[in-house]
């Protein structure tokens, strides 16, 4: 298991910056998440810790020594990739062997007719069949042994290639956006699965996806990412509750966290603490912070525009009076028995405990310390 150190690590083609240089490190058996949008750097990133991107600048270290120059095999790593890639030929026994059975064959044996043979011979040999037989159990892939991959469903095909990964125990796992391809009731179930899998085998997974939802519930550690830039390093708690600007603010969280702009506090200075209202700062919250109380109470004056019920809850989008847009408006998270209606003419109430405030310039977090009474 060994422990990630990115030293001043880069990546460009040519003119194009596609990774700028960033410090990090990975203790062993960590679940790492690489998070971002698309083209942001995430699946670079992941590629050059697995060897099959070649790195600008920088060092990459594994418990300390550099690995730049090491090739695929020597990395001792298990890549889950986001098309499966499973040998639609053969069964499901015979693709979570084939890695056990490569290992074993030596160079000479791979001349198409002998090839054939020996695989075949070694993929029934008691300690790889054993070992196939174990990974199946864990996975309940049992009753689909003896079937072809386009016999299976998506969600039984990406357990296939887990369990393809897995067989031969690496010390570090990478898996790059393996969900992306399944409906949402299988991503859920997928990713109770490898979370499992990782507290089970205990090992290093670095993951890549543009879910933050995933990363949220998946995640020991999280690296936001954009445009190339690390925009934030954490775990999931300390990227949720204290976001480093307002990007990582807007892209982790669902619904995302309110930014209130400088205007609008500027315009309502007695709904906010006095710190808060004098900071000329964005103020971000959480809309689960937020609270919606009857019109005459102290408070930011909103007109509610949308209520979406989503069972125990409700999402409440509000628009503070005077402004218009979806630039202003405002998202509130409340109980089902908190009712509102639209149209209703009514006061947002927001927390100083949980209010996030950021540079109106740069969108960097400002410490509150400095400007909250």
């Amino acid at each position: 298991m060994p422990q990630l150190q990115f030293s001043s690590v880069a990546k460009s083609y040519g003119d194009t910056q596609v990774l700028e240089p960033f410090d990090a490190s990975v203790d062993s058996g960590e679940f790492l998440v690489l998070l971002g949008p698309s083209g942001c750097g995430k699946s670079t990133l992941l590629r050059m810790i697995a060897g099959l991107t070649e790195i600008t600048s920088g060092e990459l270290l594994f418990d300390g020594e550099t690995v730049n120059e090491w090739d695929v095999r020597k990395r001792d790593i298990a890549f889950v990739f986001q098309s499966y890639a499973l040998y639609p030929q053969m069964t499901v026994r015979q693709n979570i062997a084939f890695p056990l059975v490569m290992d074993r064959m030596k160079p000479w044996q791979h001349l198409p007719i002998l090839g054939s043979i020996i695989r075949s011979r070694l993929m029934h040999r008691p300690e790889i069949a054993g070992e196939v037989d174990r990974i199946a159990e864990q996975l309940s892939l049992v009753p689909y042994l003896d079937r072809r991959p386009g016999a299976l469903s998506g969600g039984q095909r990406q357990r296939v290639a887990l369990a393809r990964s897995l067989v031969r125990d690496p010390s570090l796992y990478l898996l790059d956006e393996p969900l992306s391809n399944l409906d949402a009731k299988l991503r859920t179930q997928m990713r109770v699965d490898i979370t499992a899998l990782h507290q089970k085998v205990g090992k290093t997974f670095v993951y890549v996806t543009h879910d933050q939802i995933e990363a949220m519930t998946m995640a020991t550690r999280i690296i936001v990412m954009d445009h190339g830039r690390i925009q934030q390093i954490g775990t999931p708690d300390e990227v949720y509750d204290n976001p480093a600007n307002t990007f990582v603010a807007t892209f982790v969280g669902s619904p995302a966290m309110n930014l209130i702009s400088p205007d609008i506090v500027a315009a309502h200075p007695t709904a906010f603490e006095p710190g808060i209202a004098a900071s000329g700062a964005i103020v971000g919250v959480r809309p689960e912070h937020l609270m919606l109380a009857d019109e005459g109470a102290p408070g930011l004056p909103v007109t509610v525009e949308v209520v979406e019920r989503t069972g125990a809850e409700a999402i409440i989008a509000c628009q503070p009076q005077g402004q218009e847009g979806d630039e202003s408006r405002i998202l509130v998270r409340a109980s089902h028995t908190q009712r509102r209606v639209m149209g209703e003419a009514c006061v947002l109430q927001l927390d100083p405990a949980h209010v996030s405030l950021f540079d109106a310039a740069t969108g960097v977090r400002v410490p509150q310390t400095s400007t909250v009474g």
